[in-house]
């Protein structure tokens, strides 16, 4: 085990490796503080079957520039790790201490290539589970860039927010964000706590080429002010978005346009944010009667979660039933949401080591 106060394990190298760890207790109040941190860097970089805790971000690449010309952390694997929060850090929680440490993200890619993210857990945090924001962070670095990353096989739960995308540095010049795919996630037991209104998916700044597919994605029916999709205000269009074969709840206000307005159709909205975009084949479960012709044609529509046909909800077996109206009703005639089996396979290949450590977690 690792225990700290303040600063961060940096993984400022080539050929580095954080395996089968206990880091935790890194935090600050009033600036950013990490459980592992990577800036300065060229990698690869290996990180895998780890306990991490860490105040603004448990794991952050870029955030400061680097001294090295054209420096981009690169070649990351970040595998079987579990990101959490201290119980005794957060507001409302029935451990909180009153402690005001500066809390953020749990994974945060500021400059970063090729980027694995797979079989992690993402727990307890009212906040985003996971940000992807280019960051020319003082100015001295524009080949700042985060592009090629796949977030794959990961379980979310108990957070506010899933993921949240951006395509530019909106303070000083960078390069866009490209290349990012999302697949077979679940992401469940979202609640509203933290920032208001949270958002399930958040875009901005048009990033590029944008895959999410074969993702499940659940709050709960008291979910308050939620949104599925928000984009954001933009000056950009990314070049190529799509959402497909996806489980996921709509949200109060489902797709939704911050700032320009861009009418009341989700075409039109998407249309806004992208050159090129795909919406299809998605299961929208939609407890709140949101208008269905205002979303692009072929999609499946769900009354309520019941109605999807899980195998057993209460013990987050989100596989589709054989009975369930939606198997096989995804692109290819597979099942849409995340392949849960080839989630669990994953998570038996990578984490070993990290559920003794566990057992030492704070209560």
């Amino acid at each position: 085990p690792v225990r700290g106060s303040r600063r961060a394990i940096a993984l400022n190298g080539r050929h580095l490796a954080v395996i089968h760890s206990y880091v935790s207790d890194f935090k600050e109040v009033g600036a950013d503080s990490q459980a592992l941190a990577g800036w300065n860097g060229w990698g690869p970089v290996k990180i895998v079957d780890n306990y991490l805790e860490g105040g603004a971000e448990n794991i952050m690449f870029g955030g400061s520039d680097p001294a090295i010309s054209g420096l981009v952390p690169s070649d990351i694997e970040i595998r079987g790790n579990t990101f959490a929060k201290n119980p005794r850090w957060i507001p409302g929680n029935g451990k909180f201490d009153g402690s005001r440490w500066t809390m953020k993200n749990l994974l945060e890619l500021k400059n970063a290539r090729r980027v694995l993210v797979e079989a992690n857990v993402f727990e307890d945090y009212g906040g985003f589970a996971i940000v992807i924001t280019p960051r020319n962070q003082s100015g001295t670095a524009p080949w700042s860039t985060v592009e090629d990353v796949t977030i794959r096989h990961n379980w979310i739960r108990r957070v506010s927010s899933v993921l949240n995308i951006s395509g530019y540095d909106e303070y000083h010049p960078s390069q866009p964000t490209k290349r990012i795919t999302v697949e077979h996630n679940v992401a469940e037991s979202l609640y509203d706590t933290g920032p208001p209104n949270p958002k399930m998916i958040l875009i901005n700044q048009g990033p590029d080429d944008i895959t999410i597919r074969h993702n499940t994605i659940l709050s709960p029916p008291g979910l308050g002010s939620s949104y599925l999709i928000f984009a954001n205000a933009t000056t950009k269009r990314g070049n190529a978005f799509a959402f497909t074969d996806n489980i996921v709840h709509v949200g109060t206000y489902g797709l939704i346009a911050e700032n320009p307005p861009l009418g009341t159709s989700s075409a039109t909205l998407l249309d806004g944010h992208s050159r090129a975009w795909t919406f299809t084949r998605n299961v929208l479960i939609n407890p709140h009667g949101a208008p269905a012709n205002t979303y692009p044609a072929g999609q499946y529509w769900a009354s309520s979660l019941a109605a999807i046909g899980f195998r057993d909800v209460a013990s987050a077996d989100f596989r589709l039933s054989p009975q369930s109206r939606y198997k096989g009703a995804g692109s290819g005639g597979r099942d849409p949401g995340a392949d849960v089996e080839a989630l669990r396979e994953a998570f038996g290949r990578f984490v070993t080591a990290r559920q003794p450590l566990l057992e030492n977690r704070p209560k």
